[in-house]
């Protein structure tokens, strides 16, 4: 009775795990077309979270899936792995450059147009959130402190698109969207911490 129940719970686990990578995925799209058609740091920013969330979820399923893995299964696994690190980082270093140029030349942002590539991540987070409490039960602080790190982004830009900034909402996007990029590091420690435990 109890393995029935743990098998259950395991393939729920297993299905909210899908449905967080596809709402990570999703918003990913979402904010790179938003970043790139409205000129805005912080939704590149966000994406660069959205990438590093299905990196290190794609991470913990394998981790969990450790004894069934294969040699052409890791072989993939890396590949994967090395494509989303690499987007990661190019698009980090697209938010630095945009930002650097961003606090100088600011532009008015269209809000509406902005909220719009963003509310895709209000998902994500929410996908992120409920996955961290189903699967851990309050067990891992670190998970918490992720989830809560990866809505940051989606917050930040309903928050600058909302904010009726006027003129400066193209100086904070951009200050924001450099901020953002730094709290990859954070997250990337954290994961770091759990690999090495």
């Amino acid at each position: 009775m109890g393995r029935d129940n743990r098998g259950r719970c395991s393939r729920s686990t297993r299905r909210f795990v899908k449905l967080d990578l596809a709402a990570h995925g999703v918003a990913l799209v979402s904010c790179a077309t938003g970043g790139i058609v409205l000129e805005s740091v912080i939704l590149m920013g966000a994406a660069s979270h959205h990438v590093a969330s299905i990196g290190f979820r794609l991470y913990s399923k394998e981790m969990a899936d450790e004894q069934t893995r294969s040699g052409a299964g890791d072989a993939m696994f890396s590949a994967v792995q090395l494509i989303l690190w690499t987007c990661c980082l190019v698009l980090a270093i697209c938010v630095t450059a945009q930002g650097a140029h961003g606090l100088f030349h600011a532009e008015s942002l269209d809000a509406m147009a902005m909220a719009g590539f963003a509310a895709p991540g209000a998902v994500a987070a929410g996908t992120t959130a409920a996955l961290t409490r189903w699967s851990v039960h309050g067990g891992h602080g670190s998970d918490r402190v992720d989830a809560l790190l990866s809505a940051v982004p989606t917050v930040a830009a309903l928050c600058v698109a909302f904010g009726d900034l006027g003129a400066d909402a193209g100086r904070l996007d951009a200050l924001a969207g450099l901020a953002i990029v730094l709290m990859l590091c954070a997250r990337t420690v954290i994961y770091l911490g759990r690999a090495l435990d």
